[in-house]
């Protein structure tokens, strides 16, 4: 059965966007109640990696591109709303692809070094499939080492959060 996922906008007087997100399964047995964008504060509705927006669309009267241009879909489904998730594909030596948020080496072995402009509270290790591999908080450190050794060979996104900002890159683990 497909799931219904409500999305609530408050607008009061001239206070930025409210956005919230109820998820009920058609059993009413599990919910989810958060937001789904990134930063509605400076009107940044695009979607969170991994929220339950992305890849959940249909393509009954779905236009073939989003708000941006970007074809739809670019995951395994349409996402729901007016942008599509898309995953930045550069890799290089150092990878400074999100602004503020250094990786290297890439491709990587056993250590992964991460620096940041930001003081970072939590970083994710999470594979091809959208499934998180490894988590690690950071008491707001803007530079440290993890160890990369146990994961397999393959493609994995690194996210950096801080505050309101989340930061993603693709790695490659050899």
């Amino acid at each position: 059965m497909r799931s219904l996922i409500i999305i609530i906008f408050v607008f009061i007087l001239r206070l930025p966007a409210i956005a919230t997100t109820f998820y009920v399964s058609p059993q009413g047995d599990d919910s989810y109640s958060g937001s789904i964008f990134q930063n509605t504060e400076s009107n940044n509705y695009h979607l969170i990696p991994g929220c339950l927006a992305v890849d959940k669309g249909t393509t009954v009267n779905a236009p073939p591109t989003d708000i941006e241009g970007n074809s739809r879909p670019q995951g395994l489904g349409i996402d729901i709303g007016a942008y599509e998730y898309t995953i930045v594909s550069t890799v290089e030596k150092t990878d400074r692809i999100s602004e503020g948020f250094i990786l290297s080496p890439n491709p990587v072995n056993d250590y992964l070094e991460i620096t940041s402009d930001f003081a970072l509270s939590r970083i994710e290790i999470v594979d091809i499939g959208g499934k998180i591999i490894k988590v690690i908080d950071c008491d707001n450190q803007y530079s440290l080492v993890i160890t990369s050794g146990d994961l397999n060979k393959g493609i994995y996104l690194v996210r950096g959060y801080s505050g309101n900002r989340i930061f993603q890159v693709k790695i490659i683990k050899l």
